[in-house]
């Protein structure tokens, strides 16, 4: 069961991460940084993979009570 959460709580991390992405590069990145905007969008794209996981994990880790 804490695998599945894991797996649900990691895929919505990256839906939003993605849309975030997605709409950086659309308004921000190709109005102002023509030239930069597919290196910089590729990165914040597997950074989103990256610290997704490791925010999915963070969040779903068990909580030990004292």
């Amino acid at each position: 069961m804490q695998a599945t959460w894991l797996l649900v709580v990691y895929i919505l991390i990256l839906i939003v991460g993605i849309a975030l992405v997605v709409a950086t590069r659309l308004f921000v990145l190709d109005r102002n940084w023509r030239t930069m905007s597919v290196p910089i969008s590729i990165f914040l794209y597997f950074s989103v993979f990256f610290f997704g996981w490791k925010l999915a994990v963070r969040l779903t880790a068990p909580r030990h009570s004292q």
